[in-house]
């Protein structure tokens, strides 16, 4: 059993509530794991189709399959290896304000140890991953080289943030499954938070391959336990300083034109993002 359906992005636009509440629902199969990283990372897709459907082994013949992996929408070679090993495959992308998904991301990176400079430098190095993961149809692009528009569905995140309720009824009849009462659809995760014990996030959290690797050998319950127990005793929450309105026209200006692009490629409502309306 193979997805049919692969949410590829964006990150910091809330598919890690989205995969809180889904795998709730009787009618969809997801891993254990969120994010496999298969079509994203080399490594593993040298591995092949076998490799890949491990992760799906333990479904029970679900109407939907997914895979969630928001990195796939960065990588310029996913869209091919996608259309390979899935060609009916249905791809889901969650897109929010492009300005809050970039100091989201921003704040995320702090988090791990992996940012030292303010938000407002950061922004202005040349590549830098805030505003390049902030823009959406320059990545979207790539994925219409090999699928039908009609195989691309697109979710304003806001509207899962403002009203879960409505926003879940309107998605699970997209993908083809009843809405249910039962599902516990007030999930928040990811809200901004930073480590009282730095050290302890460069041990456990690191991107460094050799890090990478090493988890890699440690169990997945072990993992599991080491993740919740680091939310719980060494992550405290914090309100997010506001932008600066310099700041702010910077981004507006940088992502006015890639918003137009993805408005008029795929006719969407983009009222939600109130600073390019």
């Amino acid at each position: 059993m193979l997805p049919n359906y692969i949410i590829a992005g964006a990150q910091k636009a809330g598919t890690t509530t989205v995969f809180k509440v889904i795998k709730q629902h009787h009618d969809v199969f997801v891993p254990k794991i969120k994010e496999i990283h298969f079509f994203d990372r080399t490594e593993n897709f040298r591995r092949g189709k076998k490799y890949y459907l491990k992760y799906f082994l333990g479904g029970k013949n679900q109407k939907i399959v997914m895979d969630i992996t928001p990195n796939y929408m960065y990588v310029k070679e996913v869209p091919k290896r996608i259309k390979e090993i899935l060609p009916e495959v249905k791809l889901i992308f969650f897109l929010r304000d492009p300005i809050k998904r970039a100091y989201s991301n921003y704040w995320h990176n702090v988090r791990y140890q992996a940012e030292k400079l303010s938000f407002s430098e950061a922004i202005k190095v040349k590549g830098n991953p805030y505003i390049m993961k902030s823009m959406y149809f320059k990545h979207l692009e790539r994925f219409l080289k090999y699928f039908d528009k009609q195989d691309i569905l697109i979710f304003i995140s806001e509207r899962m943030f403002n009203d879960p309720l409505s926003f879940y009824k309107k998605f699970f009849y997209s993908i083809g499954i009843n809405y249910l009462d039962t599902i516990n659809y007030n999930i928040k995760e990811n809200s901004a938070r930073v480590p009282k014990f730095v050290f302890l996030e460069k041990i456990f959290f690191s991107e460094k391959i050799v890090i990478r690797n090493v988890r890699k050998m440690v169990p997945r319950k072990i993992k599991d336990i080491i993740r919740k127990l680091d939310e719980k005793i060494n992550m405290k929450q914090i309100d997010l300083p506001s932008l600066g309105k310099e700041i702010k026209e910077f981004l507006v200006e940088k992502f006015k034109q890639d918003v137009y692009n993805l408005k008029k490629e795929f006719s969407l409502d983009l009222t939600d993002w109130r600073d390019f309306n």
